[in-house]
């Protein structure tokens, strides 16, 4: 199977035809790589038969190529043989090259049968999806993408579940004084992160005063809390300066996920206790597993993959109109924009 820089290089000098007259220079700084970089991986395509190379000699004198095989059959055997291996990445790094779109006609349905839940031999079920949006912010503070939200959601846990109602999350009981100026939360024991830490009332405290520090301390969710108290290593107390009937409400969302404040945490990694976590995030895929050791029910679920692509490539070459119907398709891009519109007096 050829290599992702072959194709480069064939891609690079395709309107030339199969012999190309070159400066290595010029090829070099299209690889970024050296020179002698350069001519070293052209004598390695040599050895492996798909070109001759032949070095300018002198100052001024072009290098030569000569490709040994059509580009098309190339790439077709090179598809055939990621399928039968079950290379995805490869797959769908072909099926975004811009070529022609006939080329590789004959695997669209292969590569969409790809798609949706796969069943393999060992009964390990793997949600594939393409995806052509690439994923920004997975940092619970500041996520504001509704499908970022909602990956966010499956990879950590708040005190408090927002479903038809308040429902228990890590914390399986709460309570406030009459005056909703102190919360207590009583938190599920032996929970565990997914480093397998177990999570504790200072955690929930560590996380809080994170997100008070990257939303600003006069957000208006937050600034009337005054402290938070870990009183035992599974109850913790919420105390604020003013009546606070909705805070239970509020530590549902996304924002509010406990999180791992001990461990290195970026805008896309950072330690959970969800149902899932994140084992694989490159530019082409964005991959997650269950978390076995998950305080909740197992997903059933073995693994989630993301395949981020180009979108107009994939669209031109995986999805044919014609294999749907006589129907006007339209294009469109569609921005999903998160705005919140309360206010405090």
């Amino acid at each position: 199977m050829i290599s992702k820089i072959y194709i480069e290089l064939r891609l690079h000098y395709l309107k030339f035809g199969t012999i190309v007259q070159f400066r290595t220079k010029e090829l070099a700084d299209f690889w970024a790589v050296s020179v002698k970089q350069a001519q070293r991986r052209l004598r390695h395509f040599s050895d492996d038969g798909l070109l001759t190379y032949e070095p300018g000699r002198g100052r001024g004198h072009l290098s030569k190529i000569h490709f040994l095989n059509d580009f098309r059959v190339e790439l077709t055997d090179t598809m055939r043989h990621a399928i039968i291996i079950n290379d995805t990445d490869m797959m769908f790094y072909l099926f975004q090259l811009g070529i022609p779109t006939i080329w590789l006609a004959q695997f669209r349905r292969q590569l969409t049968n790809l798609l949706g839940l796969q069943v393999q031999d060992d009964h390990k079920r793997i949600l594939r999806q393409v995806s052509t949006r690439k994923i920004t912010s997975l940092d619970p503070a500041n996520v504001a993408i509704h499908h970022e939200y909602e990956l966010v959601m499956q990879l950590g846990d708040t005190l408090i579940k927002y479903d038809n109602g308040l429902q228990p999350g890590l914390a399986h009981h709460w309570t406030s004084n009459q005056s909703a100026t102190i919360w207590t939360f009583y938190l599920r024991k032996g929970v565990q992160f997914h480093n397998g830490k177990e999570m504790t009332s200072i955690d929930v405290k560590k996380t809080f005063e994170r997100v008070q520090q990257r939303v600003g301390a006069r957000y208006w969710q937050l600034i009337n809390l005054v402290k938070i108290v870990p009183r035992a290593t599974d109850v913790v107390e919420f105390y604020f300066s003013a009546s606070e009937p909705l805070f239970a409400r509020f530590v549902a969302d996304a924002k509010y996920i406990i999180i791992d404040c001990d461990s290195s945490i970026d805008n896309l990694h950072w330690i959970g206790t969800g149902a899932f976590e994140v084992v694989e995030s490159t530019n082409d895929i964005f991959r997650l597993k269950a978390f076995n050791n998950y305080y909740g029910f197992r997903a059933m679920i073995d693994e989630v993959q993301y395949l981020l692509v180009d979108d107009d490539n994939i669209a031109k070459h995986l999805f044919n109109p014609e294999d749907y119907g006589n129907y006007d398709y339209i294009k469109k891009n569609v921005l999903y924009l998160v705005l919140n519109l309360s206010s405090r007096t």
